[in-house]
């Protein structure tokens, strides 16, 4: 009888590791393998004096799905795309006389190397802190790109 109650104790020690074994999640043979997208970052529209339908043209065509916001201020308009749902978005300015005169593109942090991989390869790095501001120009210096963040999750690139 202590053989036969050994046997059972020995047969459930047995079991309850196989069990373990077997229910771990170290074990990823029958799990695909999810590939993480790739964060795709598209340069907002920034010809200085660019116009306002050439503004809104672009972003029909190259972001659609973000809601436009258009506003009357005392020296012009503004331009206000935002992604529903998040604190993206992107903010054109013009003046009356001039035209497209600031861009400012709000992305999340999970996007930044993308952004900085587009901008390194179209302008010149002038200054880089990552923890406060990228500064790029083009070879001219005719305009600056910066980079700053806004808080934990979000930045701004501002033309």
């Amino acid at each position: 009888m202590k053989r036969m109650n050994l046997m059972r104790v020995f047969s459930l020690l047995l079991a309850s590791l196989f069990v373990m074994t077997s229910c771990s999640d170290d074990d990823n043979i029958l799990a695909p393998e999810i590939e993480q997208p790739v964060a795709v970052w598209v340069e907002p529209f920034h010809v200085q004096g660019g116009v306002e339908e050439d503004v809104k043209a672009f972003m029909a065509r190259n972001l659609p799905g973000m809601s436009l916001n258009e506003q009357a201020i005392s020296f012009g308009v503004q331009l206000s795309y935002s992604k529903p749902g998040t604190d993206e978005g992107m903010v054109y300015s013009f003046t009356t006389n001039n035209g497209l005169y600031s861009v400012i593109d709000t992305e999340p942090t999970s996007r930044m190397d993308a952004v900085l991989q587009v901008l390194h390869k179209q302008y010149v790095l002038v200054s880089s802190n990552p923890e406060t501001q990228y500064i790029f120009t083009t070879n001219d210096r005719k305009m600056v790109v910066s980079i700053q963040p806004v808080n934990d999750r979000y930045f701004n690139v501002c033309y």
